[in-house]
């Protein structure tokens, strides 16, 4: 599976953007319920690899995103991005993100709440 982190990046690379392709909210962490998770754990099926360009441009919040969202998919809970492999691509020397943490630092908090 190809993606991005803009509609722009995934035009150019036939793909779709990460919110899309992994049912991620702009705004918030959602769980999937349990008749989309099934769907997308469906559609998932054959897929192995997980290919992200524009790297740059996603947060580390984003990220630990991708990985909560894959886990949930897959149905692996316990293993890093649902053990599905992750190919991340993009020049992290950019522009770098706005209000945001790039993914090769520590985000502020998890998904649940500050980091101590």
């Amino acid at each position: 599976m190809t993606c991005a982190s803009t509609g722009k990046a995934a035009v150019a690379i036939s793909g779709t953007t990460v919110h899309t392709a992994l049912k991620i909210s702009l705004s918030r962490l959602l769980l999937l319920n349990s008749e989309t998770a099934q769907q997308y754990r469906t559609l998932f099926k054959y897929i192995k690899v997980i290919i992200i360009d524009e790297v740059s441009m996603i947060s580390a919040q984003l990220l630990l995103k991708v990985d909560s969202s894959v886990k949930q998919i897959t149905g692996n809970l316990q293993s890093n991005f649902g053990e599905l492999d992750i190919i991340l691509i993009g020049d992290l020397r950019q522009l770098p993100l706005v209000r945001s943490t790039p993914i090769y630092k520590q985000p502020k908090q998890t998904l649940v709440g500050p980091i101590l």
